[in-house]
């Protein structure tokens, strides 16, 4: 499964993780419209997970991690 996150240097911020390109695509637009009104930040990355630095590739490994804990209560 492929993994890819979108990274904003002037926000200082990651996305989740998405699992497809358009995902990502529009996970990117939706917060540069929000955000930039629609202008691209300079050094903005999106990419899979394992082409990113190293500080992306832990946040997506603890994100699939807490998205795999088990609900004891059955509700997650």
């Amino acid at each position: 499964m492929h993994r890819y996150l979108y990274r904003c240097p002037v926000c200082r911020t990651t996305s989740p993780v998405r699992h497809s390109p358009a995902a990502l695509t529009a996970e990117g637009d939706h917060h540069r419209q929000a955000l930039h009104d629609g202008h691209h930040p300079d050094g903005e990355r999106s990419g899979e997970v394992d082409d990113l630095d190293l500080v992306a590739r832990l946040h997506a490994r603890l994100t699939d991690t807490y998205a795999n804990i088990h609900d004891p209560k059955g509700s997650g």
